[in-house]
């Protein structure tokens, strides 16, 4: 690999004319879907095609670079290619049906407390090593080191006790509890192994066993794949993949129109249609895959104020923004997980909608004299998405009183100031909301551990147990009650205001086939076929 380095009137007006300007310019953080017909398939449902000439290069068109490859990192940047270069020991098809990758099976003790992993004997990473049980062993110890497991930390640290390696195909992972077998899944579909020799080199490449190996990295404008000829599975069926890193959704949507580009990563609905209109395809993702918040740092002033935390909540006009930036196309959550998520209270959900009297009842009774009405919402330069959001919660704050400046920063500047807990208060999206509801916790702004924001133990020590709970569940009532508690501790805390439910989905070429977004919501290229 080379590296080259309320519903008010005027409220509805800004929205109309705002909305007017995303169709325009586009969205270019929103993955959003059209009313159209989409496909979502899949692996089992892609392995049989039509005949078609094998090879050549699928050109992927994607807004924004990667920052690192670490094969536990679970960020939606790199949605487009982790899934390409890397395995996980499981897989989710069809739902939440956990389906043998890496491991050929697994069997959970009847205490639910262990579970032996059976892997297969034919995998090799791309740097053409075999990959063993003593590999699986040290991906787990990348993975609950706070220090380098990213958002597999959570879920991992807060279950597994220690490992035993048995042979070179088998291991078995000790956990700190009982624990329910949906998350067990969970942690099997969400460790995927990267080869341990090449960990030091995760800042400038990906080594792992996945159909697709990297041959160059130049940031700020590609990065190439080749066909993993050793590749232990299905496909690929292509030579490579030449990801072109365009910068914005509207210059990368006229180089899929101009036939420059096969795949284009995130099409908002707009563009999704237009293109639909000319003969390409839209793939979807399951619904829930990712959850559009405010993420509030609740450590500093103002913002360290519960009331003021739960006001903002109650001014956002979620339908509303919904139907602004989603075409109405995403659900309205309120919490951060998808409907179909165990935990998911609707009844609760709807006692947080929108009323923007009882958030000037609570701005009103928070303490705070009116001088420090005010805060700041940090706005990445090119997520015209949350621009949006902004400007429409900042219309509804001003109207009890609460003036929210709006600070506009590029895309590597709000990560930067993000992860060091340099803002107070920022729209993005979390993954892992469709899953096991601790999964949530694999997020930054709900770590209970390692958290980069704030120290969640001292802030929201309720949040903390509630997840411990959650975590320790594994009976239907205990995990119904853990939920319970979990969920009054989310919504008393408001440290991050869900939400939507974003719809996922990306275009491609009508000549492309086998292409498939997952459960993740990730990119899956290993059966697509080019037919020009």
């Amino acid at each position: 690999m080379r590296l080259n380095s309320n519903r008010f009137g005027s409220m509805l007006a800004l929205i109309m004319a705002l909305a007017l300007v995303v169709t325009a310019c586009g969205d270019s953080s929103s993955d959003e879907t059209t009313t159209a017909p989409t496909t979502a398939a899949p692996a089992a449902a892609t392995t049989t095609a039509a005949p078609m000439a094998d090879g050549g290069i699928l050109q992927v068109g994607v807004k924004d670079d990667v920052q690192a490859w670490d094969s536990s990192r679970l960020q939606g940047v790199l949605f487009p290619f982790h899934r390409n270069l890397y395995d996980t020991l499981a897989d989710y098809e069809n739902g939440l049906n956990a389906m043998p990758r890496l491991a050929t099976g697994w069997e959970i003790n009847d205490a639910q407390d262990s579970v032996t992993i059976t892997l297969r004997d034919d995998v090799v990473f791309h740097s053409g090593r075999a990959m063993t049980a003593d590999d699986v062993a040290a991906n787990l110890a990348y993975f609950i080191d706070p220090e380098t497991g990213n958002q597999v930390f959570g879920p991992t640290s807060g279950v597994v006790e220690d490992w035993v390696v048995n042979s070179p195909t088998e291991i078995v992972v000790n956990l700190q509890r009982p624990t329910s077998e949906l998350q067990i899944t969970d942690l099997l579909t969400s460790w995927a192994m990267g080869d341990p020799e090449h960990f030091a080199d995760y800042g400038t490449e990906a080594n792992g066993t996945g159909p697709f190996k990297m041959v160059e990295w130049v940031p700020g404008e590609s990065v190439t794949l080749e066909a993993n000829a050793d590749y232990w599975g299905e496909g690929p069926y292509i030579d490579g993949i030449e990801y072109r890193i365009f910068g914005d959704t509207d210059t990368m949507a006229a180089a899929m129109e101009a036939g420059d580009i096969d795949v284009m990563y995130s099409p908002t609905a707009s563009v999704a249609a237009r293109l639909e209109g000319l003969g390409f395809t839209t793939v979807s993702a399951p619904a829930g895959a990712i959850i559009d918040q405010f993420r509030i740092d609740a450590s500093e002033p103002p913002w360290d104020n519960a009331n003021l935390r739960l006001a903002l909540s109650y001014a956002m006009d979620m339908p509303s923004i919904n139907d602004a930036i989603y075409e109405g196309l995403g659900t309205v959550v309120r919490l951060p997980y998808a409907p179909t998520s165990p935990a998911f209270d609707e009844n609760l959900a709807a006692s947080m909608s929108y009323d923007i009297d009882k958030a000037r009842e609570l701005l009103e009774t928070s303490g705070l004299p009116e001088s420090e009405w005010t805060g700041t919402v940090m706005t990445s330069s090119n997520n015209e998405a949350a621009q949006l959001v902004s400007q429409i919660v900042q219309q509804s704050l001003a109207s009890i009183g609460f003036t929210l400046e709006i600070d506009l920063v590029d895309a590597a500047t709000a990560s930067e100031r993000y992860f060091g807990s340099d803002f107070e208060v920022f729209w993005s999206g979390i993954g892992n909301a469709q899953k096991y509801p601790t999964r949530i916790s694999t997020n930054s702004i709900y770590r209970t551990e390692g958290n980069a924001i704030f120290d969640m133990e001292t802030l929201f020590p309720a949040y903390v147990a509630g997840i411990d709970a959650a975590n320790a569940a594994v009976s239907e009532a205990d995990q119904q009650a853990a939920f319970a508690q979990l969920n009054t501790a989310l919504t008393e805390g408001m440290w991050a205001v869900s939400g939507i439910a974003r719809p996922m989905l990306t275009a491609t070429a009508s000549y492309v086939t086998g292409a498939y977004k997952d459960i993740d919501a990730q990119d899956r290229f290993h059966l697509v076929r080019i037919s020009r």
